[in-house]
């Protein structure tokens, strides 16, 4: 790794742009407190499955969360690899578990349901691995010419 000043040991990658004067660890910045939040909602709600009145708000409150993390990310100057990787493995862990669960209720579409993990999966991965081909600051960032789907993205 490549130690910012000041900080020996800690990667660049995992730090923000003005990490080494504020002096914060990259675990405690905004987003990734909103991430683990994320974590936390998520767990809560397939860890009750069975009682939908508890499953749905706290399904909902992870995923709404997600809206909050970048937004913060940019406005406190906090956008890291960490917090990208964080908040992607959160996403794909989320919708997967949510489809598993879906195809454990309903059998005769589970079929589907292994189809749609395996897309968003396997989608997600070749995105961000070409993104790192073209070295693109984000992988949110979507060029001129590109697909006009990851413009919507």
């Amino acid at each position: 790794f490549v130690p910012r000043s000041g900080r020996p040991g800690l990667p660049v990658a995992l730090m923000g742009a003005n990490d080494g004067a504020r002096g914060t660890s990259v675990y405690l910045f905004v987003p990734n407190v909103i991430g683990y939040l994320r974590v936390a909602f998520a767990v809560a709600a397939f860890y009750c499955w069975r009682e939908h009145t508890l499953f749905y708000p706290f399904y909902f409150v992870s995923a709404w969360l997600d809206v909050f993390d970048g937004y913060a990310a940019r406005v406190f100057d906090q956008s890291t690899q960490f917090g990208a990787v964080l908040d992607m493995v959160t996403d794909r862990c989320s919708t997967g578990s949510l489809l598993v669960l879906l195809a454990t209720l309903y059998p005769d579409y589970r079929l589907f349901f292994v189809a749609c993990v395996a897309l968003d999966v396997g989608s997600h991965y070749t995105h961000m691995y070409s993104t790192l081909l073209r070295g693109s600051v984000s992988h949110k960032a979507a060029e001129a010419n590109a697909n006009p789907l990851l413009h919507v993205y």
